[in-house]
């Protein structure tokens, strides 16, 4: 019992020592070629971080949705979300999925997500982000989606998406995914993408 004290107020800690040094994050400007998928809600009603605005710009477009192409311009694409709610400025966890259902299936390639991108309090203090986050991405022709946090200083993450592409083109999706600084509130948003 004494042990699990310890332990919550050292966690505590770390994220009140983490709040006060966070480092904002300004959404990076990719220019990349092609047009976007994007979607929005109005926050979450509880009042909880939640995920405002999502947007993937590809390598082109397919009736109004973002193509990801590894023959076009190196398959580099841009995954681009802000945060809303109380808890949007203050430090919190983020992520980027993806999936063939839109939905956040809780974080794991036996449930269907392939996290691509990670950041923004996930690793270290450095990764704390205020209400942008921007991932810089590239799909490779062996279907690996490789993305790097371009401000919170996050190792890529790269994960081989081989089980989802039944089809090419592959229609899929990019889920955004937010927790509060206590993982005790999380929201997802995502957009439809096809992966060619």
């Amino acid at each position: 019992m004494k042990n699990q004290l310890i332990a919550k107020y050292t966690v505590m800690v770390t994220l009140i020592t983490m709040a006060m040094l966070i480092t904002a994050c300004g959404s990076g400007g990719g220019g990349l070629p092609g047009t976007t998928s994007s979607g929005s809600n109005n926050g979450d009603p509880n009042g909880a971080v939640a995920v405002a605005n999502l947007t993937v710009t590809g390598t082109g477009t397919s009736n109004g949705t973002a193509t990801i192409d590894p023959n076009t311009n190196s398959g580099k694409f841009t995954i681009s979300f802000s945060t809303s709610g109380p808890g949007a400025g203050m430090i919190y966890i983020a992520e980027a999925y993806v999936n063939l259902n839109g939905n956040y299936n809780g974080g794991t390639t036996s449930k269907g997500d392939y996290r691509v991108g990670t950041g923004c309090g996930a690793t270290t203090i450095s990764d704390s982000c205020h209400n942008n986050v921007t991932y810089t991405c590239s799909f490779n022709t062996s279907n690996v989606v490789s993305c790097v946090n371009q401000i919170a200083n996050a190792p890529a993450v790269a994960s081989n998406i081989q089980q989802i592409m039944t089809a090419v083109p592959q229609n899929a999706y990019v889920v955004a995914y937010v927790c509060n600084g206590f993982i005790s509130q999380c929201t997802s948003l995502s957009v439809p993408v096809i992966f060619q």
